[in-house]
């Protein structure tokens, strides 16, 4: 008695496996979107780094000081300026304002070519609320009033300023005032004077109040990054163009998070909130260093003696311009305080009280030459890092190659580089160098260059990575030109700073363990686990079956024929929707001529069917229908449960439902998903759906499984498609004139797409026309006759040199290894073999002199040549992406754009590698080349096995079928194979075939002879 596990446990089990799956997949496509390199934020900075400015109070110096402070400072090229204007001062009653101070400043200022940050702050007495009486850093009482100093300001001085900062250190007491630290009430103080400045002047910089480092919670002071963070929190981004830090180094080093690394917190809080491309300025900096005979008050910033002061100032600006791109100009505390000499702010000074500098003086000097080298961060093509050799054309937003030789060289310092380029319709490409070598995330050429091709369809910009997981270093990126002029291909250059997460081998293990929780998924289907059918369903169906059995089989296929011509030719969609539903009704009784239908309209499926506003293919119709057909039917079968969902039972289903698993996670990883997801659901899972109706359709409906109607349509169709070619060959209407010949494609964009088809039914058909019986030999002879003549005058040398001659060697071969079965024929069917092959080449003779054919053996130049480089790139893709390829349908994506060899770029636009191998590969990775090899080895050892111990009726379609894939792999060397919609369902047509054939051998062997 045989052990059968009970319900709950197979229903456990196949559910586990499915969790298990499921998480494993999740956590792979998890994986594989925290490895890809993440672009930074750009931000936009006046010159595209950090400058160098200083704090100053000119306001303490007469007319001749302050010329000769300024113009000391123009000589250092100190760019920027640092000034607060008290509004406490300038406005010490209300509408009456005093600007003589100011306007010497202002003037003086903007004569020599400073950039100034003006420092709105500080209320008036009569602003003021009565306990702020004697602060005047305290806020107003009134914002309105603020407003009317604030316009009144940039009346007067808009047209020499552009950058103000509303109010200074707004987080700690006393600068507002008498009560707790309200980050909404300055967010009103803030918009007030945006708006005031912004109707003005539409282009000024509105800066955040400078916030004070600390980390008090709240009341008198509030940290700067809770401060900051609800800003945030109440929307307060709207009111400001850049974020204002004070990044004190106190007792740390440059190097550290705290101290001068204050800024990288605040950037994060601010990336916290989505906001990565608001600038953030260091408008005060510094270190304290006070003489060592210093006699005033202590430092509250920490101290360091001078020549430590000067280091960190170095070091502080290139950590700034390397690690930072979002920051802005960099300023330091103070030029020279307006403080009585005792002030320990002092220790921030760059000259002393007298004028004489100090070390950190000449550090600041030397820190505002620009950058020679490009940090973290995404940059314009102007910045002045970037040394152009040639005749670039250089703007902000892009550069424009001069002509073939020009180079570019980008020192940078990172993990890696990218470049974004605008792609387009021309032909150019840049070799790229990383310290001397190849970029290592490039392609190479055959000289082992990298190159990067700009070649796209359509204007686009892309980023591309040139080098990925270099050291943490100084490197030199050396980019040469190859064509490209007036096409402004560079726009930015990206420089990265993370590293690839080190855990990445863990995706080969999830992939390898995906693929066994696939396998035992399989495995328990197989078992028999799945749901139970329905009862009430199944008597219903008992009773419209036994009514459809009355009626004559010939009426059942003519009735189906009629409505399916119905859903293709009809005029109207009201008649379409009628007849499809027809349809419907007509295959729910029998299912098994569904393939039929399909095979005979497949050399048609480019004419699309509109259904309610879609467009179909007849496939695809078809194949809808007969899957729902097939779900219900199984529903509803007799039999126990195990019996009733045991799906899959041929020697092929595992591998073909293999062959779709591994697609589907090719199609996740694709980068092109929509068309991924295309060519997955026509090329790959509809024809595996159509093998499973064309091996359980007839089953389903409760039929004798029987290949012949299937094999019929599809010679039928195969002479329906040659009649159209021969047509259009006689009349010229429709065919190509190339290279000396006429080559005829019936309703194919290409004669190779006709080729590809017509020669996998002429094996089939000839070796019916050879070896079978009764009325099908006579039909299949002529049969052979005109898809031989349409598939000859495609012209097509994978049909002509490899498909045609190698099918009808094998059928030849399998003829004489069966010869001692098969005694009646005698020698007459291998004669018939040999007669075609004979005919085949023939036919060539007259044309090998043609352009065509002329040139077979050249692999120096035309398609010898281009066929070769293709390959070359294709293998490079596959060692770039050996697991799961790029993806269906993506090569064409991935070579035009990245694959291409410089010296094959006169054919771009190729989808497919034009080899089985490597198509397979670069489609579906490794999982895909091993699960579609081993479909064909395996179909050609049951095709063997049913040779030996088969019925002798079959054999000539077994033989055909074997002759068939033969075409298949031999034309697929050179040209597609099986990823196209007609070829895909002429391959599972196969497979399907030989598992029918399978399933109705003799369970004793018989020998062969």
């Amino acid at each position: 008695m045989t052990h059968r596990s009970p319900p709950w446990g197979a229903l456990v089990r196949l559910s586990a496996i499915s969790i298990a799956l499921v998480g494993v997949l999740t956590a792979l496509a998890l994986l594989n979107w925290q490895a890809r390199p993440q672009t930074p934020y750009f931000v936009d900075h006046p010159l595209g780094y950090a400058e160098i400015g200083v704090n100053v109070a000119l306001e303490q110096y007469d007319a001749e000081a302050l010329a000769s402070t300024l113009d000391r400072l123009r000589a250092a090229d100190v760019r920027w300026l640092r000034q607060r204007f008290p509004w406490d001062q300038i406005e010490p009653t209300p509408g009456r304002f005093e600007w003589a101070t100011w306007d010497r400043i202002v003037r003086a200022a903007s004569e020599r070519g400073f950039r100034m940050i003006a420092v709105l702050d500080g209320s008036p007495a009569w602003a003021r609320r009565p306990e702020d009486a004697e602060n005047p850093l305290a806020p107003p009482r009134e914002r309105a009033d603020f407003g009317r100093f604030v316009a009144a300001f940039v009346e007067r001085y808009g047209d020499r300023l552009d950058v103000y900062q509303i109010w200074d250190e707004p987080n700690i007491a006393p600068h507002w005032g008498a009560r707790p630290i309200d980050p909404l009430d300055y967010l009103g103080l803030l918009r007030e004077g945006y708006y005031q400045i912004k109707a003005r002047d539409p282009h000024a910089l509105v800066l955040l109040a400078a916030l004070a480092p600390n980390d008090e919670p709240g009341g008198a002071n509030m940290s700067d990054l809770a401060f900051l963070d609800r800003l945030y929190a109440l929307g307060g981004r709207a009111w400001f163009d850049v974020v204002a830090a004070q990044p004190y180094g106190f007792d740390s080093g440059p190097d550290a998070s705290d101290g001068f690394g204050r800024a990288a917190a605040l950037r994060a809080v601010m990336e916290r909130h989505g906001d990565g491309t608001t600038p953030v300025w260091a408008v005060s900096f510094g270190w304290n260093a006070l003489p060592d005979d210093w006699r005033g008050r202590p430092s509250i910033w920490g101290q360091v003696d001078e020549a430590t002061q000067a280091a960190y100032l170095r070091e502080a600006v290139r950590r700034a311009r390397r690690e930072w791109a979002w920051m802005g100009p960099m300023l330091w505390a103070t030029l020279q305080p307006a403080l009585p000499v005792d002030d320990p702010y002092w220790g921030f000074a760059l000259w002393s009280p007298d004028g004489t500098p100090r070390l950190a003086w000449d550090a600041l000097i030397e820190m505002t030459a620009p950058p020679a080298v490009v940090g973290l961060g995404v940059y314009r093509p102007n910045h002045p890092a970037l040394r152009y050799e040639g005749d670039w054309r250089v703007t902000p937003e892009a550069a424009d190659i001069g002509r073939t030789g020009d180079r570019l060289v980008i020192p940078f310092w990172g993990r890696g580089i990218a470049l974004q380029i605008r792609r387009g319709p021309y032909w150019a490409y840049l070799t790229v160098t990383i310290d001397g070598q190849p970029a290592p995330a490039l392609p190479r050429d055959p000289d082992g260059r990298a190159y990067l091709v700009l070649y796209g369809p359509e204007p686009r910009s892309d980023i591309v990575d040139l080098a990925v997981d270099l050291p943490l270093a100084e490197h030199e990126a050396v980019i040469e030109a190859t064509g490209g002029w007036g096409q402004w291909a560079l726009e930015r250059v990206i420089v990265r700073g993370d590293a690839p997460p080190r855990w990445l081998w863990i995706r080969h293990v999830l992939g390898v363990l995906a693929l066994s929780l696939g396998g035992a998924a399989l495995w328990s289907l197989r078992r028999g686990d799945g749901p139970a059918a329905l009862a009430a369903l199944r008597a219903l169906s008992h009773r419209l079956d036994g009514w459809a059995a009355r009626v004559p089989e010939w009426v059942q296929a003519a009735v189906a024929l009629s409505l399916g011509l119905i859903v293709v030719l009809a005029p109207f969609s009201g008649l379409r929707l009628i007849a499809f539903a027809a349809l419907a009704i007509a295959l729910w009784f029998r299912l098994d001529l569904l393939p039929p239908l399909i095979l005979l309209y497949l050399p048609f499926h480019l004419r699309a069917v509109p259904l309610e506003g879609r467009a179909f293919s007849v496939p695809e119709l078809g194949i809808l229908l007969g899957t729902g057909i097939l779900i219900a039917r199984q529903i509803m079968r007799e039999g126990t449960g195990r019996e009733r969902a045991r799906f899959f039972r041929g020697p092929l289903d595992d591998l073909v439902a293999a062959f779709v698993g591994i697609a589907i996670l090719a199609t996740l990883a694709a980068e092109e998903r929509d068309v991924a997801w295309r060519e997955l659901r026509t090329v790959i899972i509809e024809p595996a759906l159509f093998y499973l109706i064309l091996t359980r359709g007839a089953g389903a409906v409760g039929r004798r499984l029987s290949p012949w109607p299937t094999v019929d349509a599809f010679i039928v169709g195969a002479v329906l498609a040659s009649v159209i070619g021969l047509g259009q060959y006689t009349t010229g209407a429709g065919v190509i004139e190339a290279e000396g010949v006429r080559r005829v494609r019936a309703l194919y964009g290409s004669p190779n797409n006709l080729a590809l088809y017509l020669d996998r039914a002429i094996p089939m058909a000839l070796a019916v026309a050879m070896l079978g019986q009764g009325w099908r030999r006579r039909f299949y002879a002529p049969a052979v006759i005109l898809i031989l003549a349409a598939c000859l005058l495609t012209f097509s040398k994978g049909a002509w040199l490899l498909g045609l001659p190698l099918s009808i060697v094998t059928l030849i071969g399998l003829r004489m290894w069966m010869a001692r079965g098969i005694r009646r024929e005698g020698r007459r069917p291998e004669l018939v073999g040999l007669g075609v092959l004979a005919l085949i080449g023939l036919a060539l003779v007259p044309f090998l002199r043609t352009p065509r054919f002329a040139h077979l053996l050249d692999f120096t130049s035309g398609t010898g040549f281009f066929r070769l480089r293709l390959w070359q790139s294709a293998w490079r893709m596959v060692l770039d992406h050996p697991w799961l390829g790029v993806g269906p349908d993506n090569f064409l994506y991935q070579y035009r754009s990245r694959y291409v060899l410089p010296d094959a770029w006169a054919e771009l636009n190729l989808s497919h590698p034009h080899n089985i191998v490597l198509d397979l590969w670069t489609r579906l990775g490794l999982g895909g080349l091993v699960i579609g090899g081993w479909l064909f080895v395996r179909a050609a050892i049951m095709g063997v096995q049913l040779l030996r111990d088969g019925r002798e009726e079959t054999y000539p379609l077994v033989m055909g079928i074997l002759a068939a894939l033969t075409a298949v792999v031999a034309h697929g060397l050179i040209d597609n194979s099986i990823f196209l919609v007609d070829l895909g369902f002429v391959w599972m047509m196969m497979l399907g075939l030989l598992t029918i054939l399978w399933s109705g051998r003799p369970i004793s062997p018989k020998p062969a002879g």
